[in-house]
């Protein structure tokens, strides 16, 4: 019985440290604006701030959508990573903004 209770402890241990190391934050922004200052029609965007380590990434919800169609997509036989996407990128650690392109 102490061996099974042991074996448990382990194996929870090993799932805890797996989902803690591998946490990634991710922020939704929605701005409402109107197109035009005498229109009573409103308009939504939704912007999207992800963290992932040191890195953060800004982004609307559009580009957000291509991206993953992109990671799915075998057409370019290139990965989609934060690196290759045309955004602004943050480096958390040195608070230095990088324009990539």
């Amino acid at each position: 019985m102490k061996a099974l209770n042991c074996k448990l402890y382990v194996l929870f241990l090993i799932i805890a440290c797996t989902f803690l190391k591998a946490q990634n934050n991710s922020f939704i922004y929605e701005l409402n604006y109107k197109p035009n200052s005498d229109s009573l029609k409103t308009e939504k965007i939704l912007f999207y701030l992800d963290i992932k380590g040191n890195e953060s990434t800004f982004r609307s919800d559009k580009f957000r959508q291509s991206d993953s169609l992109r990671a799915l997509s075998y057409e370019y036989h290139e990965p989609s990573t934060i690196k290759n996407l045309f955004i602004e990128l943050k480096e958390i650690s040195i608070l230095n903004t990088i324009q990539l392109q």
